[in-house]
């Protein structure tokens, strides 16, 4: 051979097993999130208790996602900070069927948060750097992703009208021991820094096109973290009314199953296809799309009174999450220091999960006390709303992209 042949590209050796950490990682959070919030309702907590713990773990993970994918790149030693953090977290889900009080409840979240909140930051920071050259592909390994959700969307949904919703822990528990099996696999960016790892950091964080881009990141997240968290509220609602689908009744946990199961399938073709949307649209097209799509769909909710509306919005939700993520990542990618692969993905991640969902989650809660599920709905579509026209004039006076 030459000796200036080219290298072999690593992608597609690892494409299988980047493929299957998303794959269990999704099926695992699939068994849950989608009903926490039935299951908090369901143990005796008012809205404003839920409103409290769902807010508290963006809230911890504001901090704890840049502090933990910190730790991976100064040390160097990310599958270790990986495989404790998935350990953790499954260890307390196991235990949260346990719990009744509000307090020790809250405990619970905390632990959660404060390990789980680095987990997808941090495999998506293996993703780009074992993806190479090919980094515009991240779509095509993070479906299995979606693949690992709405397959648990379209089994969980109906195992918990038969089982009840206590099994969601133990079976998420399950599914991220399976997950952790396959960390010492992954590989990362391992480099020797010419400067601190402090000097880097504030280097990323002090680039105001990033500082903008995470608040528009934020704004998103706000009426996304209402969609996953409360729509199962108003489902409950409707279907107490009595609204059908063409006829058919069914309970909300049901009603949530079909409901993941939509959004995956929508979600699929924009993860496949990823790359040319990227190319086409750019991280500027895919912000904005996302942002628009996340209020229109808010603000339908408040004035609905339809279950079949609802499954009907569902299928844009390719067009919210999806981009918002794929064009988050790839940003957080090209604008990383050396170095700093882990700690750019865990801001964005701080940006969304963390600061925009504790704003969603807590200020969502306490709307509807106040002024109902609706009522919440229609406020935060027009925050959202008014997030895209900020973020246009920013573009216009920063050049944020």
């Amino acid at each position: 051979m030459a000796a200036n042949a080219p290298t072999a590209s690593p992608v597609v050796p690892h494409r299988s097993l980047l493929s299957a950490m998303y794959f269990f990682t999704f099926l695992a959070l699939s068994a849950v999130i989608p009903y926490l919030t039935l299951y908090l309702d369901s143990v005796g907590f008012s809205g404003a208790q839920i409103g409290v713990l769902l807010g508290v773990g963006p809230v911890i993970g504001l901090f704890a996602t840049p502090f933990w994918t910190g730790v991976a790149d100064a040390s160097r030693r990310h599958s270790l900070v990986l495989g404790v953090a998935i350990g953790m977290v499954a260890l307390v889900y196991a235990l949260v069927p346990f719990v009744r009080s509000f307090e020790m409840m809250l405990v619970a979240f905390v632990a959660i948060a404060l390990f789980a909140s680095h987990l997808l930051p941090t495999e998506d920071s293996a993703a780009m750097h074992m993806l190479g050259e090919s980094k515009n592909r991240y779509g095509e390994v993070r479906f299995w992703g979606t693949v690992g959700w709405g397959l648990g969307g379209l089994l969980f949904g109906w195992l918990y009208n038969f089982s009840g919703l206590v099994w969601m822990f133990w079976i998420c528990s399950s599914l991220l021991l399976i997950a952790l099996s396959l960390v010492s696999r992954l590989r990362f960016e391992q480099v020797t820094q010419r400067e601190s790892f402090f000097t880097n950091l504030r280097e990323l964080t002090n680039r105001t096109p990033l500082r903008l881009f995470l608040l528009a990141t934020m704004l998103a997240a706000i009426g996304l973290s209402t969609h996953n968290h409360y729509l199962s509220l108003l489902l409950n609602e409707l279907s107490q009314a009595n609204a059908t689908v063409f006829g058919w009744a069914a309970s909300a946990a049901s009603l949530m199953g079909v409901v993941v199961v939509i959004g995956v399938l929508s979600e699929l073709p924009v993860m496949r296809f990823s790359e040319g949307l990227l190319n086409r649209l750019g991280t500027r097209g895919l912000l904005l799309v996302s942002l628009l799509v996340i209020s229109s769909r808010n603000l339908l909710y408040a004035v609905n009174n339809e279950i079949w509306v609802i499954l009907l919005l569902q299928a844009l939700h390719g067009l919210t999450f999806a981009l918002l993520w794929v064009g988050g990542v790839s940003f957080m990618a090209r604008n990383a220091p050396k170095g700093l692969s882990a700690t750019a993905q865990g801001l964005f991640t701080a940006a969304q999960v963390g600061v925009g969902y504790a704003i969603g989650n807590l200020v969502g809660g306490l709307l509807i006390d106040v002024a109902g599920v609706r009522g919440m709905f229609a406020a935060t579509g027009s925050v959202v709303l008014a997030g895209i026209v900020l973020v246009i004039v920013l573009d216009r006076r920063y050049r944020i992209f």
